[in-house]
């Protein structure tokens, strides 16, 4: 799914959490659940998944800065194998 705002504004709350990746930024995605959309990312070798703020208090925007800033420090990080 693309990420967008219209998007996002779109998706309505379900009963389980459910993530929507997004299809520009591997590993991002937003985790939409009964009271509120959280933007997470997939980060580690052992893809563990961290919270990156609410929508709409964080913006996609700045979220998808925070999601490339957490991506390049997980894996500048990691051991050459």
């Amino acid at each position: 799914m693309r990420l967008t705002d219209i998007s996002i504004q779109k998706l309505k709350p379900t009963e389980k959490q459910v993530v929507y990746y997004d299809d520009q930024l591997a590993n991002f995605g937003l985790r939409v659940g009964k009271r509120c959309k959280t933007f997470v990312v997939k980060v580690g070798k052992n893809r563990s998944i961290k919270s990156i703020g609410q929508y709409p208090s964080t913006s996609l925007k700045n979220a998808r800065i925070k999601a490339k800033t957490l991506l390049l420090d997980t894996y500048s990080t990691l051991p050459n194998t």
